[in-house]
């Protein structure tokens, strides 16, 4: 399954797919115990991200959507969608091959806001 950013689309399924959820908590030692801090889970804090493969024309939709910080609609390799999302390209490189020559490679995060 491919996964979804606003009018773009994956080559293929993205590699390591992880939804790394805000919870803002803490372990703290203190002298002679610890300390716990407990601030809650944060739902808008969630974080989704993957390496993912992009034809050049999906690829600029892509890098579009991160150089103008618009918030976009993602669905995820099981078609679960998963509402507005930042785009955040973590980096990426051209990985063309010769059936597929103009192919790029992206480590993406998604940021719930």
């Amino acid at each position: 399954m491919i996964i979804n950013i606003g009018s773009a689309n994956s080559f293929k399924t993205p590699d390591g797919w992880k939804v790394s959820p805000d919870d803002r908590q803490s372990r703290d030692e203190i002298v002679g115990g610890i300390y716990i801090q407990d601030l809650g889970l944060v739902d808008n804090g969630e974080t989704l991200s993957c390496q993912a493969i992009f034809d050049s024309a999906n690829w600029a939709t892509v890098k579009g959507y991160w150089l103008a910080r618009t918030l976009v609609d993602v669905t995820d390799p099981d078609g679960n969608d998963m509402g507005n999302r930042r785009v955040v390209v973590k980096d990426y490189t051209r990985t063309g091959t010769k059936i597929h020559p103009h192919m790029y490679s992206a480590t993406l995060e998604f940021w719930k806001l």
